[in-house]
């Protein structure tokens, strides 16, 4: 079962190598501690607010949280997700503990707004397999959010070495896409067929990475390796965070002898301790379209692809080059499963 070109020149956008799944249970009942009285004598002689005037009333309310209260899945390199009905900056406070009651430090940002803030921990990641509580204050009522991280973000548990030979299966078919906003549903028409990556070397610091096309056995079902197609080179992943690895730069993908560049791609996710697995991954980068058009069967006008994609309500982009023919695709991946018994080959040229 092999990809047609239509699909391959796709896949030259994406740039490559997925998981987020958010429970929906709703924000549990708030404490209002307002309702408690420690002293009423002060209220009865106004005269001291005479001179500023009485207090402004606090009346900014939390609306949603991301995670939900009771989410059990959440990625550990995501970042908490706060929304009020009104400026919030200077009136709430957070805070973020582990399954032990001890405060996580946090890094705290907010929108121009200051109706919505992004929390994080100060290391830059939660840890995996760990239970927390977000706390929210605000206009003296309380608000608890339950949730816990998955076993991503849990150490390796053998050498990096260990990775060395292993392909990962990505499905193209279920990936959510992020951007453009509502390319999903045409994109699944050409992504259909399997995604592989593998590792070709590691250490503690580096991954070296390629990726391949592949194919789904049409009597056994097993997803191998198409060496019809020449394999992509996605050079050093940075690895100083395993068991998150990062890649960016700049690739050319070539099919049927057609250059089709991608600049400033990027592709990271994070390994499972036992290696099994990939998850969160997520990828981002700049297709150039102008070359696309006889892959697509459209000719050979370079911007007849952006004219395609108008049908669309999509845009193209100015390229490096300052030309209108680039379109970015970003988006992330369910988690990629290893393959048994599968190497990736490396191919020079190919077949195609």
């Amino acid at each position: 079962m092999k990809m047609h070109s239509g699909a391959a020149a796709l896949i030259a956008l994406v740039a490559l190598v997925g998981c987020k799944d958010k429970d929906t249970e709703s924000i549990p009942s708030t404490t209002d501690t307002a309702d408690t009285v420690l002293d009423d004598t002060a209220d009865t002689d106004d005269t001291d607010d005479t001179a500023d005037g009485p207090d402004e009333p606090c009346e900014v309310s939390l609306v949603e949280t991301s995670p939900l209260y009771g989410n059990s899945s959440w990625y550990y390199r995501d970042a908490l997700e706060i929304t009020f009905d009104d400026a919030a900056g200077k009136l709430a406070g957070i805070v973020v503990s582990d399954g032990s009651g001890a405060d996580v430090p946090l890094s705290l940002s907010w929108d121009d707004s200051g109706f919505n803030a992004s929390v994080t921990a100060a290391a830059g990641a939660w840890s995996g397999s760990t239970d927390y509580v977000l706390t929210v204050d605000i206009c003296d009522v309380s608000t608890e959010v339950v949730f816990s991280t998955t076993a991503y973000g849990d150490e390796l548990a053998d050498d990096a070495t260990s990775l060395i030979g292993s392909a990962y299966y990505i499905d193209m078919s279920q990936a959510t896409y992020t951007e453009p906003a509502g390319v999903g549903a045409l994109l699944a028409l050409y992504l259909s067929e399997p995604l592989l990556l593998g590792i070709t070397d590691a250490t503690s610091s580096s991954l070296d990475m390629i990726a391949s096309q592949g194919y789904i056995h049409p009597t056994s079902g097993a997803v191998l390796q198409d060496t019809d197609f020449a394999t992509w080179d996605f050079g050093q992943a940075d690895f100083t965070s395993s068991p998150f690895f990062a890649a960016s730069g700049e690739t050319i993908f070539e099919y049927n002898g057609i250059e089709i560049p991608v600049y400033n791609f990027s592709i990271e996710g994070t390994f499972s301790a036992d290696g099994s697995t990939i998850g969160g991954a997520s990828f981002r980068g700049l297709g150039d379209t102008r070359n696309m058009g006889p892959l697509l069967q459209l000719g050979n006008d370079p911007g007849v692809t952006c004219l395609l994609l108008e049908k669309y309500g999509l845009s193209c982009e100015e390229c490096p080059d300052g030309e209108t023919y680039c379109l970015t695709l970003a988006g992330d991946f369910e988690d990629a499963e290893r393959l048994d018994d599968v190497t990736l080959e490396v191919i020079e040229g190919g077949g195609k």
